[in-house]
């Protein structure tokens, strides 16, 4: 089943995003270099992320779909 299109799905995976303080993105043809570029985010830790909001679309929207910085 593909869930790209699939609003039920996607409540769910924002629901549960949310229940444990994750987030939930929707990945489209860029997702390769999206989720590069998240994962480079995770492995500099907190400090990293806001420095890379600034450069990449991706891990800005990671923050705002978290609640911002913390």
């Amino acid at each position: 089943m593909n869930d790209r299109n699939d609003r039920a799905a996607s409540r769910v995976f924002a629901a549960i995003a949310r229940l444990t303080g994750g987030a939930h993105a929707r990945f489209d043809v860029s997702a390769p270099a999206s989720l590069l570029e998240l994962l480079r985010g995770a492995a500099g830790g907190r400090e990293a992320m806001p420095r890379l909001a600034g450069v990449s679309h991706a891990v800005k929207g990671v923050i705002a779909a978290m609640g911002g910085e913390r």
